[in-house]
């Protein structure tokens, strides 16, 4: 679980670097590394998690 600069849990898979900007790392299996979105606002960042998430399960995406 990552947390905030202010020690805030923000969930499996997210953290906030020095600089304020969160980022999300998703692992997709037969992938040897993993994907990495970044975004200043975090429920936007979610947003994003989730639509790269969907794309993977429906087998949109050229890297899986």
């Amino acid at each position: 679980m990552g947390k905030s600069l202010k020690g805030k849990e923000l969930g499996r898979g997210l953290y906030q670097r020095s600089d304020g900007l969160y980022v999300a790392r998703i692992y997709t299996k037969g992938s040897p590394k993993p994907i990495y979105l970044y975004d200043s606002n975090l429920a936007k960042l979610k947003k994003k998690r989730d639509h790269e998430k969907a794309r993977y399960i429906m087998g949109l995406n050229a890297e899986a």
